[in-house]
């Protein structure tokens, strides 16, 4: 067997890479699923290469400058209208790049583990465990979750960089990752903290050298103006009043206990699904997750412990075993910025964000395996070697069979119900991917439960407001089906029910343009022609350019004519 002179086989790091890629090939026979839609399919600035400067102009998720959700990822976008151009958007395409990519994260995991961990196998199996693992079903799956993907690799190539003493790649792969996702900046800290320890596994030099820091640190100011030049603002902005719904801890109000307490739960639910991801869901709001009473609560307590654990553990081995240290603070450094212990971000969690972090999770898996390799006598090494096998396939396994529930909508969603029947974001979808189906009824049934699953609290009112302007759109078909059938006491009940699902979308959402456009029609079947108007010309400023608004539109001017003038 020929091998590298470190050591290393040559094959090795072409089998992880072939294992990350075999792993998830299954993803290249899926679909669009998720939030693809709003930014990938329905997105004009990534089909026209003409609108492709957008890309850079605007936020994430196209809203106006200085608005809501000021998430600038113009790199990420970017590859998406390449890859939009060159397959003419076919998905397979997308799923392929992602999957490419993942494996590129893999083997600069895998190059960083190599040198930390003093060793190609321990290594091999931290680069492994991360390649094959569960969680990153989503980041690798769903499309969009590109900006995972590439955040974390100029990240880690960042840090590698800086180890390496190379300042001009060190800074370029940083800005990288920034412009990829903001999340990216939190490879300063594991910088900050791999020059504290001595940057493990290198052989002597100081441990701070300037010349390292000057490139990554210029490139912090540079990329805030750039942002501000694009957005108009530095931070997310404010979050929609209907977030809420997706991170109850944006509600005005909340106490710090509520919100430190529900952060560690939520720090511990990433090592519990890191060890054990047998229930995986595409969204965790509310009520699949609700918020931490306090830090008397049983699984707070116990996340706590577990941080308190982890605390103690990197301190213990920080001179013998830095890399140990080194490896929880890649986990939680990473993780700190999304977790909302510190600020309060969009979603309470998402297991995409996750990604990243759970780098630091396998470099730990792999350094105390190669440490309890060191210690235990051979017999046990045999026992150790079956373990890890076992554990890899078996996340594999996991992976491959989640990986195939992100094929569609339709089946993403119905396994979520299943496994999170209080999420009322998963019933909402779910009834949303019916309706395009035409399947009324069960539509109706599953955005219905959606609604009652959105009340914060008994007789509160429903705060879902994707459910409530889908279920109006619901209840109009099949009030219009029971119309043309003869069935008048039914439409009228169906009216009704319709009726109270507008008003209850607006006063969640007074700018949903759609619901409004649901108030003009109900006001053109009730022969309130003027007051129909009125509401057509509110929902055409709100959005004129939305297909459903579009469409009612024409239909009312199909039956009353052009308006005067």
């Amino acid at each position: 067997m020929s091998e590298t002179g470190d050591h290393t086989p040559r094959w090795l790091p072409w089998g992880l890479f072939a294992l990350a890629v075999l792993v998830s090939a299954v993803t290249w026979w899926g679909d669009f699923t998720y939030d693809d839609f709003p930014i990938i399919v329905e997105s004009d600035r990534i089909h026209s290469p003409n609108q492709w400067h957008r890309l850079w102009t605007e936020s994430h998720w196209e809203r106006p400058r200085g608005g809501t959700m000021g998430n600038w990822r113009p790199l990420t976008l970017s590859t998406f209208a390449l890859n939009w151009w060159v397959s003419g958007g076919a998905p397979w395409s997308f799923h392929l790049i992602n999957t490419l990519l993942h494996s590129a994260v893999t083997l600069v995991l895998f190059s960083l583990a190599r040198v930390i961990l003093r060793g190609p196998w321990p290594a091999a199996l931290a680069a492994a465990l991360f390649a094959v693992h569960p969680l990153h079903t989503e980041a690798v799956a769903n499309t969009v979750g590109r900006s995972e993907i590439l955040a974390a690799l100029f990240a880690l190539m960042a840090w590698q960089a800086h180890r390496r003493g190379q300042p001009v790649r060190a800074p370029l792969w940083f800005a990288l990752g920034l412009l990829s996702k903001e999340s990216a900046i939190t490879i300063i800290g594991v910088m900050a903290l791999d020059d504290w320890l001595g940057r493990p596994g290198e052989m002597g030099g100081p441990r701070w050298q300037l010349r390292r820091w000057v490139g990554p640190l210029t490139v912090i100011p540079v990329y805030l103006v750039a942002r501000w030049a694009a957005l108009g603002q530095l931070g997310l902005g404010e979050q929609p009043s209907s977030f809420t719904l997706i991170n109850p801890l944006l509600a005005e109000g909340m106490g710090w206990i509520t919100q430190w307490a529900t952060a560690i739960r939520g720090l511990g639910l990433q090592w519990w699904l890191f060890v054990w991801p047998a229930d995986l869901v595409a969204d965790y709001s509310w009520r699949h997750l609700e918020l931490s009473p306090g830090f008397f609560d049983p699984s707070t307590a116990v996340a706590a412990l577990a941080m308190l654990g982890l605390a103690a553990l990197a301190i213990r081995t920080r001179r013998q075993r830095p890399e140990i240290a080194l490896s929880i603070g890649l986990w939680f450094l990473t993780a700190l910025l999304t977790s909302n212990l510190i600020l309060t971000v969009g979603v309470l969690f998402a297991e995409r964000l996750v990604y990243l972090p759970s780098a630091g999770m396998c470099l730990l898996f792999g350094a105390l395996v190669g440490w309890g390799e060191a210690v235990q006598r051979r017999p046990f090494q045999g026992a150790l070697v079956v373990i890890c096998a076992v554990i890899l396939v078996a996340a594999s396994v996991r992976t491959i069979r989640r990986s195939w529930d992100w094929g569609d909508n339709l089946r993403l969603w119905q396994h979520d119900v299943r496994v999170a029947p209080r999420s009322s974001q998963a019933w909402a979808a779910l009834g949303v991917e019916l309706q395009l189906l035409e399947r009324h009824p069960e539509a109706r049934e599953a955005l219905e439960r959606a609604v009652r699953l959105s009340r914060m609290q008994e007789g509160g009112p429903p705060l879902n407001a994707r459910a409530l302007e889908h279920l109006a759109g619901v209840l109009l078909k099949m009030a219009e089906e029971a119309t043309l059938e003869g069935r008048a006491v039914r439409a009228a009940q169906l009216h009704t029910a319709c009726d109270q699902a507008i008003v209850q979308c607006l006063a969640v959402h007074p700018g949903n343009a759609v619901a409004t456009s649901y108030l003009a029609l109900r006001h053109h079947q009730r022969g309130e022609e003027d007051l129909a108007r009125v509401a057509f010309q509110r929902a055409l400023a709100l959005d004129p350019e939305n297909p459903v608004v579009q469409a009612n539109w024409e239909y009312f001017l199909s039956r009353t004519g052009p308006p005067d003038g």
